[in-house]
Formats: structure tokens, C-alpha cells, sequence
């Protein structure tokens, strides 16, 4: 080389196909791995709930817009080097921003629909799968438990798997118990696992009631009708008339006291009976999401909730609601309530619906057995 000639920078490399689809998927792939795991550490951010997951889908998009700018920036001195030659990542800036809007929001919002709709073989999502990768030292007991019982593949350890959870009596525990509701409807469909998980819920009290109210109220109102409705008839001809004599006689008992006892005595008898038909029909588990959770609220240790009072009393005159979830709210009403509820579930009487009839009388009677209980331990 003569001492004129001046030496030619070495060629620069040139972005081709394989670099536009990497500045195309790792933002959105750095990004969500970056929030999965910021996830774990926050524990109020809860990705199985539908705030939680919409956090998520903002901030991805917001994040993988970011990235992609930034990725971008890094390769466009490289890409202008190359000038028309670069065919399929080009510097101008038509193409940067096609480039930004599918990296920053089309492939994150893609990506994220696939995570957290797709369902894979054993009921689970992408997003659910995410979650559950962790290492061994970091799972506790309760997702030992719960895990485990996925791996079984048997409807017949659903059982055991939450009566454990039931006596680990944890937050953790009431979580996986919560977990179980939402992402297995096997157990909601076996009579036997249902009553299970919702005495597991019960024993929780007002924290699982709270999380069980919020799942009632987020259920669209396509499915709040969902599922057979409750039988007016549970019980056959002859033992309704049976049951209808019964009554007559005890109302012409004269002793107050013996009459609401015996009463209160013979509609608890209905009631277990009801549930003993329902169960051989295929029981609440089988109605849905709606029975399960208001059996589950009649079911809770509490004897004063302001909110959980309020939202049966809501519930109940929420024509949305099948009447078999209506009339179960006219429990809950009795079991919390006091003498103004005593007038509103009068106003259920006249009430077109047999079903809620029948379920304001049996919430009348119960909410009465109560109150007298009650005054007459103070008296």
C-alpha cells in the first residue's frame, strides 16, 4: 500500500432478516421475563387476578416500547452504513416506527392473550406455567400440596389434597385453596371435592369471604344464570305434603318457645334432606361458580359483616342472578341480620318465584329462631 493511499475502514456487518426479527421479539421478551419476576417479589401484585393481569399487560406494552426505541437506537448507525442495501431493517423512518408499533405493542398484546387464554392440556396457561417456574427452596408447602395433586392427574386426591391445605390454616394455604377455585373446574364438578373445597374456603372466614365476593361480582352476566336451576320440588309429593303436615301441626303448638324450636328443628331437617337430593342430582357443583360460592358464604364462622350483609342484600334483588342463587342470598341475609331484615324478606313473599318463596319463608324462620335465641339469653 503506497504512503498515499489511505486504509478503508473494515466492512460493517449488515442487519439482515435474522436481525429484524431479533429487534422484533426481545423486547417483549426481556421485558415480560422482567415482570414475571417482579411479580414474585411484590406480593400485592397478584397475576392471577384481573387487575393484576391488566397491570401487567400495561406495563409490557409500556416496557417493550421502550426497549424496542432503545434497541433500535443501538443498531441505526450500523443500518445507515448500509443505506438501501439493507433490505429488510432499513434507518428511515417509515420503517422505524412500523418496526416500533409491531415490536412495542402488536407482538407484547399477542403474547400476551396467548400467555393468559391458551389453555394446554391439563387446564393451565402459559402465564400460570410462568408462574409455577421456580426453584425448589422457593415453593411452599401449600404449592407442594397443590402441586402434587396436578401432577396425580386423579380426581380422587383432590380430597385429601385440600383437607391438608384446610389444617395448614396459612395465607399461602388460603391462596392455593383460591387457586383451586379458579383454575380446576374439575373439582367444582365432583360432589364429593366441591363440599371439600368449600368447607376448606369457610374455615378461612372473612378473608376468604372477601375473595370470594370479589370473584361473584367480576362473573359476567352471561353466566350468573348458568347452570340447572334449583328443583321446586326436591322432594317428591309425598314427602312435601309430609312436610307441609308437619308445619301445621307445630304452628298450633302453644308454648312460643317448643314452637320455634320445633320449627327451627324440622327446617334444618329440610335442609339437609335438600341437600342430600341435590347432591344424588349432581349437587351445586354442578349449578356453577354462583351456588358454590353463596353455600360457601352461608358457611363462614362470622355472625356480623357489614359488606358481606350488604352485598346478600344486593344479590337478592339482582334479577340477573338465577333465583337459586337469590334465595341462597336470603340465607345469608339471616344469618347476618337483624329486625330490619325481617321486613325485607317479608317482601320476598309475594315474590312470582316459588324458589325465592320458599327460600324467604325458610330465611324468615331462621332469621326469627335467631333473634329470639338471642333475646332470650340476654333477657
Amino acid at each position: 500500500m503506497g504512503e498515499g493511499e489511505k486504509e478503508e475502514p473494515a466492512p460493517v456487518k449488515k442487519l439482515g432478516l435474522v436481525g429484524l426479527a431479533v429487534e422484533l421479539l426481545l423486547p417483549c421478551a426481556v421485558a415480560g421475563a422482567a415482570l414475571v419476576v417482579l411479580a414474585r417479589r411484590i406480593p400485592a401484585w397478584d397475576l392471577r387476578t384481573r387487575a393484576g393481569l391488566i397491570t401487567f399487560g400495561v406495563l409490557l406494552v409500556v416496557a417493550s416500547v421502550a426497549l424496542s426505541i432503545r434497541l433500535d437506537a443501538f443498531t441505526l448507525s450500523r443500518r445507515r452504513a448500509w443505506g438501501r442495501r439493507q433490505v429488510f431493517n432499513r434507518a428511515d423512518s417509515r420503517s422505524r416506527l412500523v418496526k416500533w408499533v409491531l415490536a412495542g405493542i402488536v407482538i407484547p398484546l399477542a403474547a400476551f392473550f396467548a400467555a393468559t387464554r391458551l389453555e394446554l392440556p391439563d387446564h393451565r396457561t402459559p402465564m400460570t406455567v410462568a408462574l409455577e417456574m421456580r426453584l425448589p427452596t422457593q415453593v411452599g408447602r401449600a404449592e407442594q400440596i397443590l402441586n402434587a395433586a396436578r401432577r396425580a392427574g386423579s380426581p380422587a386426591v383432590w380430597v385429601p389434597a385440600i383437607h391438608a391445605l384446610q389444617g395448614l390454616a396459612s395465607d399461602d394455604a388460603l391462596q392455593q385453596l383460591l387457586r383451586i377455585l379458579d383454575e380446576e373446574p374439575s373439582v367444582l364438578k365432583d360432589g364429593g371435592a366441591s363440599r371439600a373445597l368449600s368447607t376448606a374456603l369457610a374455615s378461612y372466614g372473612a378473608p376468604a369471604g372477601a375473595a370470594l365476593r370479589q370473584r361473584l361480582e367480576a362473573l359476567p352476566a352471561a353466566a350468573r344464570k348458568a347452570g340447572a336451576p334449583a328443583p321446586e320440588d326436591p322432594y317428591g309429593p309425598c314427602l312435601s305434603a309430609g312436610f307441609a303436615g308437619l308445619e301445621s301441626r307445630i304452628a298450633r303448638t302453644v308454648d312460643p318457645q317448643a314452637r320455634e324450636a320445633r320449627l327451627n328443628r324440622l327446617h334444618v331437617a329440610r335442609a339437609e334432606l335438600e341437600e342430600v337430593v341435590r347432591e344424588d342430582a349432581g349437587g351445586a357443583a354442578g349449578r356453577g361458580l354462583a351456588p358454590f360460592v353463596m353455600e360457601t358464604l352461608l358457611q363462614l364462622g362470622v355472625t356480623e359483616d357489614g359488606d358481606l350483609l350488604g352485598f346478600a342484600r344486593q344479590t337478592a334483588a339482582d334479577t340477573s342472578w338465577s333465583d337459586d342463587v337469590r334465595a341462597q342470598a336470603l340465607m345469608v341475609m339471616a344469618k347476618l341480620g337483624g329486625k330490619p331484615e325481617v321486613d325485607e324478606l317479608f317482601v320476598y313473599l309475594d315474590n312470582p318465584s316459588a324458589t325465592l318463596r320458599a327460600g324467604a319463608l325458610e330465611a324468615i324462620a331462621a332469621l326469627q329462631t335467631r333473634l329470639a335465641a338471642v333475646k332470650g339469653s340476654g333477657s
